[in-house]
């Protein structure tokens, strides 16, 4: 099986990420949400009828932005918005007055979040997350305070502490691995014998059965993604970048 991971567009087209997958032909795309304008939810819309009609697996969760935007809670993203040449109260309302990108942002909050196996074909089992944020960390960049119901998109993990409840959270839930954006540098954690290491220096990775793990791709709006190869039976997880 292989798999195509990535997000936190920000109003970045997703030209190069589909070409990137037609290149690939994966197995299952998954996108960690964050698209910020309507144009870019048209074309994950196309994206993944396109996918969906030739066999593929898709999934998608929404992220912090899209739920801000839906629910009318302002945030700053300051760059985000000099980058676009915009403001949220015009990304809010462009969002509002586009029935189908609104609805299509309503549905992925239906089901904010998803638990698999990330490849049943596998002879052991990988039982796997894709939520945008994850289970617990560091809550700094809400600016008020995060009700319970919304904090997984929310939580950032910057510190030992962060990973390590984190993990603690996958660990009670029976998850190995954690498909995770919302921080935009890519890098990935660890933990194994009750220790936790996590880093930014990314390269290929090996995933083992007797290891927790969580991967964070970086985001499409600085070129970033992921590929998971399962073929050869250990998920080898390469960090990438759109050129």
């Amino acid at each position: 099986m292989k798999a195509v991971l990535y997000g936190d567009m920000h109003g970045t087209p997703l030209d190069g990420i589909i070409n990137v997958i037609a290149a690939e032909d994966p197995d299952a795309v998954f996108c960690l949400g964050d698209f910020d304008t309507v144009e870019v939810i048209h074309q994950q819309i196309g994206l993944e009828e396109a996918l969906r009609a030739v066999g593929k697996t898709v999934l998608t969760v929404p992220g912090n932005h899209d739920y801000a935007l839906i629910a009318d809670e302002e945030f700053q993203s300051q760059q985000v918005f000099e980058d676009l040449n915009t403001s949220y109260t015009r990304l809010r309302d462009e969002l509002r007055e586009d029935t189908e990108a609104c609805n299509y942002i309503l549905r992925l909050l239906k089901t904010a979040k998803h638990t698999f196996d990330l490849d049943p074909e596998m002879p052991t089992r990988m039982p796997t997350i894709l939520i945008h944020a994850g289970l617990d960390g560091c809550l700094s960049t809400h600016m008020t305070e995060c009700p319970d119901f919304k904090k997984f998109m929310w939580y950032r993990l910057k510190e030992q502490e962060h990973f390590e409840k984190n993990f603690a959270k996958m660990e009670e839930a029976g998850i190995t691995l954690m498909l995770r954006g919302h921080d935009h540098n890519p890098g990935y954690a660890l933990k194994r014998d009750n220790h936790v290491f996590f880093t930014g220096l990314v390269s290929d990775i090996q995933l083992d059965r007797d290891t927790m793990f969580t991967i964070t791709p970086g985001a499409y709006r600085l070129g970033h993604y992921v590929l998971i190869d399962t073929s050869s039976g250990r998920p080898i997880v390469s960090f990438r970048q759109v050129h």
